[in-house]
C-alpha cells in the first residue's frame, strides 16, 4: 500500500464515521490517546486519526514484532492497522 493510498483509505474512513455522527477523536478512554504499549510514545498525527477510529477498548498497541518479542501470539486472521513511520 502506497502512501498515498494509505491517507486515502484514512480519508475515507473518516468520512464514513462523520457522516454516521460519530467523531472519532472523542474516545472514552480514562487512560491516555492512542500510544505504544512498549515506548509509551503517543501516536501523532495521520497515525493518531488512523487508530482513534478503531474501536478497540484500550488505547495502547504494538507492533507485530513487538508482540512477538513479548511472547504474545496475533489471532489466526487478526488485520493490522498501517501506520505511517517517520523521522526528521
Amino acid at each position: 500500500m502506497t502512501r498515498q493510498e494509505l491517507y486515502q483509505s484514512i480519508t475515507t474512513r473518516l468520512r464514513e464515521h462523520l457522516d454516521r455522527g460519530y467523531i472519532p477523536w472523542r474516545k472514552t478512554w480514562r487512560t491516555s490517546l492512542p500510544y505504544n504499549q512498549i515506548s509509551k510514545r503517543c501516536y501523532q498525527g495521520i497515525n493518531f486519526l488512523a487508530l482513534s477510529m478503531e474501536e478497540f477498548s484500550s488505547p495502547s498497541y504494538l507492533t507485530f514484532l513487538q508482540c512477538n518479542k513479548l511472547g504474545g501470539k496475533i489471532n489466526l486472521g487478526s488485520k493490522g492497522i498501517p501506520i505511517i513511520y517517520w523521522s526528521i
